[in-house]
């Protein structure tokens, strides 16, 4: 009896840390990892069919942030990055940036992608958001982009 009660001891000793290696992780980050960086940059733009883009308001139903907010992200149970206004889902680790990526087609078509940017620890260092929505009307397309940059 003694000798079994050792046996399992040492089996279950062995087997915790593959247990705890088999923990879902997303581009390296775990469910509910956050962090905090601040809109360094931010682009919106419209070109109506094949006009040059310029400057444009920021469309309503894309998150509205200014220069010098700050903002708190967190990965989300399935791996999306989530903030206030938005959740986009993880697509892929490409090594030093997890990429992120949500794609809705119809009479307008919305992309809402991102980037997190990590280091050689696998620790986020920058941010960057891009969403795009294109409407159609006849023969002509207008396109609204919008791109906001974090440090």
């Amino acid at each position: 009896m003694k000798q079994l009660l050792l046996q399992s001891i040492a089996c279950c000793a062995v087997l915790l840390p593959f247990s705890q290696a088999q923990a879902k992780t997303y581009g390296d980050f775990a469910p509910g990892k956050t962090f905090t960086y601040t809109v360094d940059q931010v682009i919106s733009v419209k070109a109506v069919g094949f006009s040059t883009a310029v400057k444009a308001a920021i469309p309503a139903d894309v998150p509205k942030l200014r220069k010098g907010q700050r903002v708190k992200f967190t990965i989300g149970a399935r791996g999306q990055l989530t903030a206030t206004g938005l959740s986009i889902p993880f697509k892929s680790d490409g090594g030093s940036a997890n990429v992120y990526s949500k794609v809705t087609v119809g009479l307008t078509t919305k992309a809402d992608t991102g980037e997190v940017f990590k280091n050689l620890q696998n620790k986020p260092t920058g941010v960057v958001l891009n969403f795009v929505r294109t409407k159609y009307a006849g023969f002509s397309s207008t396109v609204n982009t919008v791109t906001y940059t974090f440090k």
